[in-house]
């Protein structure tokens, strides 16, 4: 059975990358804002042979990518035409953020 979570709940408690300076435009204001945009990966960035602690497939050796597409947020990979999230902190079971 897959747990279910809050998405503020998750993003305080898994806290996700989020873009440091994004410069993308924020949809909900028309001036400069402090909005958070969530920083995703490519799947085809899983193959790139990083050596050092942001890389991806690192990440999902220690439970720390989750699938975000359509559907929503889901810890791990699940689709191979999904953006991919990275968080500070681990998952330890099936999540589903809502």
């Amino acid at each position: 059975m897959t747990k279910t979570i809050d998405f503020d709940e998750w993003k305080a408690e898994y806290e996700p990358r989020v873009y440091e300076d994004s410069g993308a435009y924020c949809f909900d204001h028309e001036d400069e804002c402090d909005c958070e945009f969530l920083y995703t990966h490519d799947q085809s960035e899983i193959d790139y042979d990083y050596e050092d602690e942001d890389s991806l497939r690192r990440a999902i050796d220690e439970n720390r990518v989750w699938t975000w597409d359509n559907v929503g947020i889901r810890s791990g990979v699940d689709n191979e035409r999904s953006e991919l999230l990275v968080t500070k902190k681990p998952w330890t079971e099936k999540m589903e953020v809502i």
